[in-house]
């Protein structure tokens, strides 16, 4: 025989036995206690996955990217770190070629130095007098085995923009992957990743007026560094005001 134990909207069904007969009661408690603590944990994860991916659609939008591409992380340096990590990962090349400018974070430029003891190759690059990388400057370097470039696309100090159009189009036609630090542009100057043909970009949520140790990383799903990205868990109230003040 059959007990129906029907609490709020989940119903459960017994089967009543000799053993359980006399404790068909407890039994049912027991059975629903459980399924409501599933219940709850079910919809704060559902709650929580909502809010990510709310969040990714949002700023995906904001750079003509698609939700799928866009990955949490701390900051800017945490975002460029993970994307440097990333393409040496996904390289099929043995010690891959990356130009990047000495304007970038000091924690990347570290990151590049271990990087050049074992797994690429690296050229750092210093901008001219204007505080600019020109694109002629970074064709100069290019070589057989040149995976990445990574340039600012906004210089802080000198407050001058870097031509990270001119440069996509150019690593676009040359088949190399092109990352742009945008912590100093992203909400200052529009950005498209597709028409600027950028591969990797990274911002940093208190740049535009999120929060603190929050930021969000773009990767091009087909350069398939995107599976190598570890991606930094943030809170819902941090997802949220990131997002909303990356669409002003």
């Amino acid at each position: 025989m059959l007990f129906l134990c029907k609490f709020t909207d989940c119903a459960l069904n017994l089967e009543i036995t000799e053993d359980n007969i006399y404790n068909k009661d407890k039994i049912c408690l027991s059975k629903i206690f459980i399924s409501e603590t599933e219940i709850k944990g079910g919809k704060q994860r559902m709650s929580k996955e909502n809010c990510e991916s709310e969040a990714r659609k949002k700023i995906a939008a904001s750079i003509g990217a698609t939700p799928e591409e866009i990955y949490f992380t701390s900051g800017r340096a945490d975002g460029h770190l993970k994307a440097l990590k990333a393409v040496v990962k996904a390289s099929k090349k043995a010690r891959p070629h990356v130009i990047i400018t000495t304007m970038e974070d000091p924690e990347v430029l570290d990151e590049c130095s271990r990087l050049e003891r074992k797994d690429a190759v690296v050229t750092y690059l210093d901008p001219i007098t204007t505080g600019r990388v020109e694109v002629a400057m970074i064709e100069n370097e290019l070589k057989e085995n040149t995976e990445l470039i990574s340039v600012t696309a906004a210089n802080c100090q000198t407050g001058t923009s870097e031509p990270f159009t001119g440069i996509g189009t150019m690593t676009s036609e040359k088949g190399v992957i092109f990352h742009t630090d945008a912590a100093f542009a992203f909400g200052k100057m529009p950005i498209n990743v597709e028409r600027s043909h950028i591969d990797l970009l990274t911002a940093d949520a208190s740049y535009f007026g999120g929060p603190e140790n929050a930021g969000f990383l773009y990767v091009r799903k087909s350069t398939g560094a995107g599976e190598y990205v570890s991606e930094t868990a943030l809170s819902e109230e941090t997802l949220t005001v990131m997002s909303d003040m990356a669409e002003v």
